[in-house]
């Protein structure tokens, strides 16, 4: 008996698709990263462990927190803040392979200063990446940096106003404290005021809960400071649209960081101004209420 040609009219295009995923499937993957993959600002945040004092091989907490703007051509420029140095700035390069792994390095006057292997989203919004400089000494850094503009150009269109609203964060890292190095962790609440003043509530791992106040300031690269009641003071890597910020302790003998989230425009907290006296002392300053920023 004759086919029927109605058949094979819709036999035929379905042979050919299962031909070409059956050829897809045995073939190699298209590329999907390349350098290209990687444009524009990403902030990040670290906390872990690196070497200190310089040249001591013993491992010892770290904060840090920054912006990196990359070319889309391999260069990318770091602006940072850590428990050591502030406001440092470098100039590295970049190189991402089309399995959307890669490595970025800085150079020293000796080798490389820093070295780092990413993990890319093909799509370019965020990259994991572990610090792989010199495993033999200890490091334990690494963490995830997201993309908040996409243009390749620095940041120039924030401003104070642009952070108003309540935000959750929380803070993790370490304090150098007259009887050794302490572990700290804080969770809390803050409102910001889009003019430059902040009510804080927050509780942290000694059972301390409070609200402080205190002031803000936000530069046009996006880039800040805030200054608590208490003492604490803190850089800022702000999202130009507002959603989030990472965050570090500036206060001497602190090691902590991290990010704040926006949850609401509206400004829930309340600034009652309650400084405790909590059983942390960093470099003679009580820390008590030091609210970071998640």
């Amino acid at each position: 008996m004759a086919p029927n040609p109605r058949c094979l009219t819709l036999i035929t295009p379905l042979v050919l698709l299962l031909g070409c995923a059956d050829a897809s499937q045995d073939g190699a993957s298209p590329p999907v990263c390349s350098n290209r993959s990687l444009q524009g600002t990403y902030l990040y945040q670290i906390i872990g462990r690196d070497a200190v004092p310089e040249g001591q091989v013993t491992a010892g907490p770290y904060a840090e927190a920054g912006m990196d703007l990359y070319d889309g051509n391999g260069q990318v420029t770091t602006t940072y803040s850590s428990s050591r140095e502030q406001g440092t700035q470098l100039i590295g390069h970049y190189d991402i392979q089309a399995d959307c792994s890669g490595q970025i390095v800085y150079p020293g006057t000796d080798g490389p200063l820093r070295r780092y292997q990413v993990y890319v989203d093909p799509a370019g919004s965020r990259l994991a990446f572990i610090d792989v400089t010199d495993t033999s000494r200890g490091y334990l850094l690494g963490g995830e940096k997201l993309r908040v503009a996409a243009q390749t150009a620095p940041l120039a269109n924030c401003s104070t106003q642009t952070l108003s609203g309540t935000f959750t964060y929380s803070v993790e890292g370490a304090v150098t404290t007259e009887q050794g190095l302490k572990l700290f962790r804080e969770a809390g609440m803050e409102s910001y005021d889009g003019a430059g003043n902040i009510a804080n509530r927050y509780t942290d791992n000694q059972g301390v809960t409070a609200t402080i106040t205190g002031q803000y300031d936000i530069r046009p690269n996006c880039q800040g400071t805030a200054t608590y009641a208490s003492g604490g003071r803190y850089e800022l890597y702000v999202d130009p649209l507002g959603q989030w910020f990472a965050f570090i302790d500036l206060t001497a003998g602190a090691q902590r960081g991290g990010k704040n989230h926006l949850i609401s425009p509206q400004r829930l907290v309340q600034g009652a101004e309650v400084v405790p006296v909590d059983t942390f002392t960093v470099t003679g300053q009580r820390t008590g209420g030091t609210s970071a920023p998640q």
